[in-house]
This record gives C-alpha cells, structure tokens and sequence, in this order.
C-alpha cells in the first residue's frame, strides 16, 4: 500500500490549536499505545501558522509500516509520535491495531486487513467473531423493527404512545411548520395546566397560536379571565381534525418511506457482515 494521510482536525487560527488539539487526541487514543500522551507545543505550531498563513492540520498517516501522529502546516509537518506497526513480532496484537484503525480511521481498508490475513494467517480473536455477531443481531433488529413499522403507527393522534407524540411526530410537525398543533395535542393529553396552554396556544400574543372557531376561542378564555377550569374538548375536537385530517397521513407516508430506505440500506450491511464473520471464522 502507499502511504495515506488522514486529517482527524483542523484549527483555523493559532488560538484554536490548544482546543483542537483535544478532539485529535480522542480520535488517536483509538490504539492502545503512548501515542495521545505527547505534548504539543501550540505556541510553536500558531508561530508556523501565522508565517505560513496555513491552518494546522492534526493528520493521521500510515505507509503499511509505520503510523505517524503529527501536525501539519502546509507542507511541513511536527511529528508528535510514531507506532512502528510491522515491528510488532506479536501478528496477533498488529492485526488488533489494523482492525482498530479500519474501524475508527480511514488509514487502513478492509482490502489491507484482507492483504495482511493472507500473508498471516492467523486464528481470528474471538472478541472480534463476538462484536461482528453482535453487529450483526443489531442489524436484523433494526430490519425486522423497520418492516414492522406500519404496524406501529396508528391512523389516529389519539393511539399514539408518549414516545410518538414527543419523538417522532413533534420533531417532524415543527419541520412542516405545525409544531403549533402538535404541541397543543401534547399539552392536551398529558394534562398541561391552563395558564400553560392558554398563553402558548389560545390568548392573544401566543407563542403557538392554533387556530379555533370564534365561539369555541371566547368560551376558553372567558373561563380562564375568570379562574375557571378551562374545557379543551372543543378546541381538541378542531385541533384533532387538522392532525388527523391533514398532518397524519403525511406522517406516516413519511415514515414508511424511510422505513424502507433503512431496510433496504440495512439488508445490504448485514449480507456484508456476515460476508466479514465467514472469513473470520474461516481463519483457523
């Protein structure tokens, strides 16, 4: 393989180094090795910076040999640690390196684990048979919770479960630009005290006016001015019509559309995953 760069960062302006420099060092800790424990000098890398007139790149590079940690401005590059990966006699303990690397870095493919099983063929790790199992039984949950989802969303607002309304209809009504109706439904079914419900959706100056029948707006607030108990069955009633007339069928066309997608997107991961668990099992 050739050699290939990764960068994990970037600070802008010299006064980011020091922050950066942290969010680098999470991506690096993926090895378990001193690599994220050396100190950077971000006076010296802003200096070069600001000469360079160049951001500061925290790259990650590795040629099939040797993995470089550093920083880069322009083309010079500060290297804060190196792993000579081929140098490690332990094949079992280099091949975790290069699994870990595939997984949270793009300096290592799965064609160059491949490349390295077949000049080494050695049993695979158990714990990495048991993750890609795991992956795998998360994938087919997700399939099956996805074909199943029609059978989830109710035709009617009031089937709906607490999760529905606050987690999935609310976030997509507000995108449509009915987060009004929908926030009404919930202060509604979950019992929203008056002076909540009236300044937010029914009194003048409300945040998230609904909008109601003349007759059945002046009863709500004629109780409330008055101190009374406000009765909601009316304005639920118009409020219900436009939820379940106008927003639900829009919703659940939504939804099942993406429940498909996520299915079809799905059944493509776990056919390559369990592509992945027969090759490692096939290493004895």
């Amino acid at each position: 393989m050739g050699t290939v760069t990764e960068v994990l960062a970037t600070a802008k302006k010299p006064e980011d180094v020091a922050g950066v420099e942290w969010d680098a060092r999470s991506r690096v800790s993926i090895l378990d090795t001193p690599l994220k424990d050396k100190k950077v000098d971000a006076e010296k890398i802003g200096e070069k910076m600001k000469k360079a007139k160049k951001a500061a790149e925290f790259v990650l590079t590795y040629d099939g040999r040797k993995l470089v940690y550093g920083i880069r401005v322009g083309s010079d590059l500060t290297v804060i640690d190196s792993l000579d990966v081929a140098g490690q006699s332990d094949l079992a303990k280099r091949r975790q390196w290069l699994v870990r690397l595939k997984k949270n870095s793009k300096v290592v493919t799965s064609a160059d684990l491949d490349a390295f099983d077949k000049v080494n063929p050695i049993p695979a790790d158990p714990k990495e048979i048991a993750e890609v199992e795991q992956k795998i039984a998360v994938t087919e949950s997700i399939i099956k919770s996805e074909t199943d989802v029609k059978s989830w969303y109710a035709k009617k607002y009031a089937d709906f479960d607490w999760q529905q309304r606050r987690l999935d209809f609310l976030p997509w009504a507000k995108k449509q630009g009915f987060e009004a109706y929908a926030q009404f439904m919930i202060g509604v079914t979950d019992g929203f005290q008056d002076y909540a419900m009236m300044k937010t959706h029914v009194l003048k100056g409300a945040n998230l006016p609904v909008k109601l029948q003349p007759a059945t707006r002046a009863a709500m607030e004629k109780a409330f001015a008055a101190g009374q108990k406000v009765d909601y069955a009316a304005a639920k009633a118009e409020v219900l019509k436009i939820v379940d007339g106008a927003l639900m069928p829009k919703f659940r066309a939504l939804r099942f559309k993406e429940a498909e997608k996520t299915v079809e997107r799905e059944k493509k991961n776990v056919v390559a995953l369990k592509a992945e668990l027969a090759k490692l099992k096939g290493r004895k």
